[in-house]
């Protein structure tokens, strides 16, 4: 076993962190009930995975019992000075076949001034799955929290990666299949609840350059719409998979950003660090990205922020890390974002994403845990009523 002079780990730790910001980030804050103010009609929707409970695919594939808190309660940390587990704070190992669990969900977020959730919708091939948080949400009384949905139109896969090797469920694309997706989905279209831009329903489309035969898709979804009495649908393509294709992005509504999708950076891996030693991911500062961001954006966009990205848990030595997102770079990647939302959007459709409210296993999210509690959440409030 390699022996590491603590002197030497010491100081090179300090020279990850070489910008001063980060003797600023706070380390655990308590949630903090005041009253929400939002002057600028400011939007931001949280992107929401529905994948902790168990189902038949995930216990035939991955064990019984199976569920995404499988991963995060057993990541460990790559190199030291590494934040893993992530350890839920405010809601424990949550299963969301507990109702209850959703509508505590929704009462801190809108707390903290989020606007709505996301949820990613999963058909494949004339089925749905991991529908049940969805079918509960929208049949309790007690939950009237704003949401919307994304079509998370990738395949399945042992790595996780929505690619196309050791697949679990692969995407198919049909006549058939888009009439009977649409059929499906666009029962939640028509909710008091479900989030509209000029009263036509939000929907997003994950992966919209794998879907061959797109021009006729988007006719036949609207058209299926529009002879519902639903109405024209506002279709809006996530930027994933390095989608800059502008002549795919003009057959949609608008478009929306889905960091890391997109962010393109300089590996900033210290070998001399790594605890383990078969560890061949990829290690990012995300300051270097929010200190660059382009603005020069030519057709609609919304933008949106990740509080931190470590999906250690799901890939292990595959892992791709943000080493230096913490609340405080968080809270000036917010300001940008919000800058631009208010300059280039009206007030009634000033909405940015957030990827995401639980994404756990990518080390994603807006829900508390116990190095930060609610710091990212009080960051979000701070940045919404300046």
């Amino acid at each position: 076993m390699k022996i590491y002079d603590r002197n030497i780990i010491q100081k090179q730790l300090e020279q990850i962190y070489t910008h001063n910001i980060y003797s600023t980030v706070p380390t655990y804050i308590e949630r903090k009930k005041i009253s929400f103010t939002n002057k600028n009609k400011l939007k931001p929707i949280a992107f929401y995975l529905p994948q902790y409970y168990p189902t038949k695919i995930n216990n035939q594939n991955w064990g019984n019992g199976f569920t995404e808190w499988t991963n995060v309660a057993k990541a460990i940390p790559q190199y030291y000075g590494h934040y893993q587990p992530h350890i839920p704070e405010a809601f424990g190992y949550y299963d969301l076949r507990n109702v209850n669990i959703m509508e505590e969900q929704c009462n801190l977020a809108k707390e903290y001034g989020i606007f709505g959730f996301c949820f990613y919708y999963y058909y494949f091939q004339g089925k749905t799955q991991l529908e049940v948080p969805l079918i509960n949400y929208v049949n309790n009384s007690n939950i009237n929290f704003p949401f919307c949905l994304c079509w998370a139109n990738e395949n399945w896969t042992k790595k996780w990666d929505g690619k196309d090797q050791e697949i679990l469920l692969q995407q198919t694309y049909t006549k058939k299949d888009m009439e009977i997706f649409i059929s499906k989905i666009s029962k939640y279209f028509i909710l008091d609840n479900y989030i509209k831009i000029n009263q036509r329903p939000l929907l997003i489309i994950y992966n919209a350059q794998g879907i061959p035969d797109l021009d006729d898709y988007i006719q036949l979804w609207r058209e299926f719409c529009l002879h519902a009495g639903i109405g024209d649908i506002f279709l809006v393509c996530a930027k994933t998979f390095g989608l800059d294709d502008i002549n795919i992005i003009n057959k949609f509504d608008a478009c929306v950003e889905f960091p890391p999708h997109d962010i393109r950076l300089e590996n900033k891996i210290d070998y001399s660090l790594l605890t383990n030693k078969d560890f061949n991911g990829t290690i990012y500062h995300i300051y270097d990205y929010i200190t660059t961001m382009n603005n020069e954006i030519n057709y609609p966009l919304f933008r949106c922020a990740f509080p931190s990205w470590d999906n250690t848990a799901r890939t292990s030595a595959r892992a791709k890390i943000f080493s230096d997102a913490n609340p405080v770079t968080f809270e000036m990647w917010l300001k940008k974002i919000i800058r631009f939302t208010i300059e280039l959007h009206t007030s009634e459709h000033r909405y940015f994403f957030i990827n995401a409210w639980n994404e756990w296993g990518e080390g994603a999210h807006l829900e508390p845990d116990r190095k930060y509690g609610f710091a990212y959440l009080e960051k979000l409030r701070q940045c919404l009523e300046e």
